[in-house]
């Protein structure tokens, strides 16, 4: 039998860039290239996966300030994207989609870093 979700959130593996003020080993990692590109692919295998889920709504997060492991991600799904209904700031503005996802921000939300999206796959 096929299993079905109200919705997925999925908290992607990726860099913890956006941990770098707590964690500042983390910056090692962001100088080896092979740390930052293999998680973006890895990202987009499991977004496919939840794209595929029979869902309704899917959440999608990283503790990542690197736009490949965010807004990268859904330049293609903006008829998908609902804005999360959270406090935070608006994407990075380069992007046609940055009003509809979030990013949390160290020096601006005392935080560590984050981007948030929200899907809604049965759109209106």
């Amino acid at each position: 039998p096929r299993t079905t979700f109200d919705k997925v959130l999925l908290d992607a593996p990726c860099t913890s860039s956006g941990t770098i003020g707590k964690d500042p080993a983390v910056k090692i990692h962001l100088e080896d290239n092979s740390w930052v590109t293999r998680f973006p692919q890895l990202q987009h295998d499991l977004l496919r996966a939840a794209l595929l889920a029979d869902t309704d709504a899917i959440v999608y997060a990283t503790c990542s300030l690197l736009p490949s492991e965010g807004e990268e991600h859904f330049k293609k799904l903006k008829h998908m994207l609902r804005e999360p209904p959270i406090p935070g700031s608006p994407g990075y503005p380069d992007y046609n989609i940055s009003r509809f996802v979030k990013r949390f921000f160290p020096h601006k939300h005392s935080t560590q870093g984050f981007f948030i999206a929200s899907l809604a796959k049965n759109n209106p």
